[in-house]
């Protein structure tokens, strides 16, 4: 039975990032670049925990491959965190907690592109990610009095790095406009203190490339 521990789960995924980002150097093909944004649905996989809103934006760059495939890279400055009306404190009084973290995230993913119509294209692709946790806010309000709190200060548990996978499906228009759902798995947990608090992320996403 094999034990993967966070140290394997970094190294695996740098290596990932680094052969896609040789893969884009190395190919022959020219390189589409152009910017996305749009709105997160997020969550950590942990009791309690709701649905927040947030946002991503940035750049990113399309190789396209043989047979329709195409490898595409992003870099994203992206909100998450979640919301809890069930948030219990050490001495066990009820309250709510939100939080917001800040990443910088590099999603690599390989995809395929079906054309359907004159100028539209249906679009999947799977792969994974890394992120950076930049800074963050948790805000707490129990028994009638609220505070704030600076995430990843040193001894908070917060964890900045962070891994995962993710899926993406869509449509492209004119080769230029891209609509898309996805929707992220992280793999590391997000603060050494929970046990399963994992990152999970929906986003609706409009990307032009140019």
């Amino acid at each position: 039975k094999h034990n993967f521990k966070p140290k394997f789960m970094k190294k695996y995924f740098v290596l990932l990032v680094l052969l896609s980002t040789f893969s884009f150097v190395k190919a022959g093909e020219p390189i589409r670049y152009g910017v996305v944004g749009g709105m997160n649905v997020s969550s950590l996989k942990m009791d309690g925990a709701d649905n927040r809103l947030g946002f991503h934006l940035g750049g990113k760059a399309e190789l396209a491959l043989p047979s329709n495939f195409f490898l595409e890279g992003s870099l994203l400055f992206t909100q998450k965190g979640y919301k809890s009306k069930n948030y219990i404190n050490a001495d066990q009084n009820p309250g709510k907690r939100n939080l917001s973290n800040y990443y910088l995230e590099l999603p690599v993913h390989l995809g395929y592109k079906l054309a359907v119509a004159r100028d539209w294209s249906l679009l999947v692709s799977g792969g994974a990610y890394l992120g950076y946790g930049l800074f963050g806010k948790g805000k707490r309000k129990v028994a009638g009095t609220s505070n704030s709190t600076n995430l990843y200060k040193k001894h908070s548990g917060d964890k900045r790095f962070d891994a995962g996978l993710g899926l993406k499906a869509g449509v492209e228009f004119k080769q230029k406009i891209q609509l898309t759902a996805s929707y992220d798995w992280g793999l590391l947990k997000a603060n050494k203190h929970s046990k399963d608090a994992k990152n999970r992320n929906v986003m609706i996403s409009v990307g032009y490339l140019f």
